[in-house]
């Protein structure tokens, strides 16, 4: 028999099979390209193995993960417009990757909100996002609150983090706009080219260690909600940007508040930047320490850099030994009922030492029991005035 007579059929059917195995994104791989993942398949316990492709998985859907999820480090998973993972308080996401062989959630089109993001609302210890890259994500919101993000977290949930970068978010990279989490560890991620790297409510904020990274976001700042604190005590870090403080419930809650039970200590050089209307309130048997350096001194200022740009430092009936500000600057406050930069009430316990306040629309300290100012708890020493419109010390 002349074999070369079929030859060219055999080729054709080679050639065939061949083509029918390409990857549709352009990827060759032994698997024959990206596993399209059902949506139910989240609902039971699910392992995601490295396939050897450069985009492993690809989701279309907004998946609900009802079980543990495990993914093994390499994995690539490509996630469609408007899909995303939201992690149910009966689920896990275990993605614990290498510096080698980093997980990667990115978007199919490489473009900022091409995807929703990870949603996360349990609090299982197994929560966990180790060497993984969260990118692209920030598109369509999980419900009608409008929570956007890379990673959001949801109320009462728990994660650990490290070695992570989340970047291209059209939204925040991690958003914390909830409250009463159970967060173990959020270090050495970078967070970059997003319009804005960290939202975070108040009593979240000391879960931002100073081993991460933010560069390059449009709005290179943590934006802190304005509300109140849990008890505890609680170190903000210095990031190397700014802490943004701005009001929240449609602008009803206009002050950070310090609760009874509370003691915040304030890293030196770090910048606390407050939005009009905005300030910092310290309740009964609260206390707060701000204590800079010569070199590196804590800022407290305005977004607008003008006198009364915000509202001030309020200290109400608290005798903490722990108020102590040093080595700070104090600038733009004063607007509001207090005109002053610091109002006390009720007689509380302060020390203001080598500070300098300056531009301040109104008073530098206002005593709001007597008249003139007189709180028999309050010291000061080599501190600095300049450009305050009213007295250095009020009275009610």
């Amino acid at each position: 028999m002349n074999l070369l007579k079929y030859f060219p059929l055999g080729l054709f059917v080679v050639m065939a099979f061949a083509a029918c195995d390409l990857d549709p994104l352009g990827n060759d791989g032994p698997s024959g390209g990206p596993e399209l993942l059902d949506c139910s398949a989240f609902r039971e316990n699910l392992t995601l193995e490295d396939r050897g492709l450069d985009v492993d998985y690809i989701v279309d859907c907004r998946a609900f993960v009802d079980a543990d999820l495990t993914i093994e480090p390499g994995v690539t998973i490509a996630f469609e417009s408007d899909s995303g993972l939201q992690v149910g308080d009966n689920g896990s996401i275990t993605a614990i990757g290498t510096m080698n062989n980093p997980i990667i959630f990115t978007g199919t089109d490489k473009i900022a909100g091409a995807w929703s993001g990870i949603l996360i609302e349990s609090a299982d210890v197994k929560n966990r996002l180790e060497h993984a890259v969260i990118e692209y994500a920030g598109g369509a919101p999980f419900n009608s609150n409008d929570d956007r993000g890379g990673l959001i977290l949801w109320a009462d949930a728990g994660i650990s983090m490290n070695n992570c970068r989340i970047s291209n978010s059209a939204a925040y990279g991690l958003n914390l706009a909830y409250y009463d989490y159970e967060i173990r560890d959020i270090s050495s991620c970078t967070f970059t080219d997003n319009r804005d790297p960290v939202f975070a409510f108040a009593e979240a904020i000391h879960f931002l260690d100073k081993s991460n990274t933010f560069a390059n976001n449009v709005n290179n700042y943590i934006t802190v909600g304005s509300s109140a604190t849990l008890p505890g005590t609680f170190t903000w870090q210095n990031l190397g940007i700014p802490y943004r403080f701005i009001p929240t419930n449609f602008g009803i809650t206009t002050y950070t508040r310090l609760v009874s039970g509370c003691t915040v200590n304030v890293e030196p050089g770090v910048v606390m930047e407050f939005s009009t209307g905005t300030g910092l309130e310290v309740d009964d048997n609260a206390g707060f320490t701000a204590v800079g350096a010569p070199a590196m001194p804590i800022l407290f200022t305005g977004v607008d850099k003008a006198p009364g740009g915000w509202e001030g430092l309020y200290f109400g009936f608290t005798q903490s030994v722990n108020n102590r500000i040093e080595h700070a600057i104090v600038e733009y406050a004063g607007a509001g009922d207090s005109d002053a930069a610091i109002y006390m009430w009720a007689n509380p316990r302060l020390q203001v030492l080598n500070t300098a306040f300056r531009s301040i629309d109104g008073c530098a300290y206002r005593d709001s029991n007597s008249d003139p100012f007189d709180n028999p708890n309050f010291s000061e020493s080599g501190n600095t005035y300049d450009g305050v419109a009213g007295d250095v010390f009020c009275g009610s």
